[in-house]
């Protein structure tokens, strides 16, 4: 999908650059990865893909990908494998307050790589 909104990453792009940008873009511009977050911030939040998927109804491949990517971007912590951790502060955020803060973090990382 955000390929059609935003330029193509240039080929000259290392693997863990275009790695970070590929999944900021697909966290903004897929609402699953939010209502994970939103999920994981309940008091009655069971710490399973299956569970996620049945409450999101989505496809339990999908709720694999998208927790994969929020860990990967450092927004999801796995403490245990019953306690999993929101810390981006989208609990107090609105959807579109926590795409925006994700790019902004995402402009941030970027920076700090080119440093």
């Amino acid at each position: 999908m955000y390929e059609r909104v935003f330029a193509p990453i240039p080929e000259s792009t290392d693997f863990a650059t275009r790695q970070l940008i590929t999944d900021a873009l697909s966290l903004v511009s897929e609402p699953g990865h939010y209502a994970i977050l939103s999920l994981v911030n309940r008091n009655d939040f069971i710490a399973d893909s299956r569970w996620i998927a049945g409450q999101l109804e989505r496809e339990l491949d999908d709720i694999n990908v998208a927790v994969t990517r929020l860990i990967r971007l450092g927004i999801l912590t796995m403490e245990s494998s019953a306690c999993w951790r929101d810390t981006s502060g989208s609990n107090t955020l609105t959807e579109f307050e926590f795409a925006e803060s994700t790019i902004t973090n995402l402009i941030k990382r970027l920076k700090s790589q080119t440093s």
